[in-house]
């Protein structure tokens, strides 16, 4: 039975990366999808190619993780939270109203546009963290994953509130650049006009903030396991 073991664990590990390997892959299909759209000006309720994608990556996210569950079967506090937060973010609410013809508001429908992208990166730092073997690297890859994605559709969701009215914002180039110089608490020339813009400005700039005291602890972390090393 002993000798069984590692065998056992050495072929959990295996399905466990290729489980992972496969939500970045489904993660980044769902990004490329919800980028295409969003910059060509096409509403996710009227796509019917991008709803039916959106529904089946979502069962395979679903299946992922029912999946990993059946394989590790050992979880703390925090993954098993992780995870369930993680599975209601991946029913795939808009074929639901899509499909039975639920009348939702414009606040519900508006929110719901940006669901896609809470379940993109959400998958996306589980995963990443989930592959590292420190806990400290863990949490580093998570943020700065969470923080990438967060400049990315931060950008895009500003070029897309503001290119029409914001005569500043000119493409999505502009859009990125404001986008780096916020997230960076620099400041921009570029000021936003639209609510959603003006949320975006602090939401960014608190992201900023936080990011520096996450790369002190990870800089303290890696210098002092490096001593032994050095010595």
């Amino acid at each position: 039975m002993d000798s069984d073991t590692p065998v056992t664990s050495v072929t959990a590990s295996r399905i466990l990366l290729a489980i992972r390997i496969f939500v970045i892959v489904l993660a980044a299909l769902l990004i490329t999808l919800i980028t295409y759209d969003a910059l060509t000006n096409v509403s996710f309720i009227s796509n019917e190619r991008y709803l039916r994608a959106q529904f089946w990556i979502c069962i395979l996210f679903i299946l992922s993780i029912v999946a990993e569950i059946a394989v590790k079967r050992r979880f703390t506090t925090w993954q098993w939270v992780s995870h369930i937060l993680f599975l209601a973010i991946c029913v795939p609410y808009l074929s639901i109203i899509v499909h039975y013809d639920i009348q939702v508001s414009p606040r519900v429908h508006y929110f719901l546009r940006f669901v896609p992208v809470i379940r993109a990166v959400y998958a996306l730092s589980i995963v990443t963290g989930a592959m590292s073997k420190s806990w400290i690297k863990g949490l580093f890859f998570s943020y700065m994953m969470i923080l990438v994605a967060s400049l990315y559709f931060g950008s895009m969701m500003f070029f897309i509130e503001e290119h029409s009215v914001n005569p500043a914002v000119t493409d999505y180039w502009s859009a990125l650049y404001w986008a780096c110089l916020d997230l960076t608490t620099c400041g921009s020339a570029i000021n936003a006009v639209t609510p959603v813009g003006k949320i975006l400005s602090v939401v960014l700039a608190a992201e900023g903030l936080i990011l520096f005291p996450v790369f002190c602890v990870y800089v303290t972390d890696a210098v002092t396991h490096s001593r032994p090393t050095m010595s």
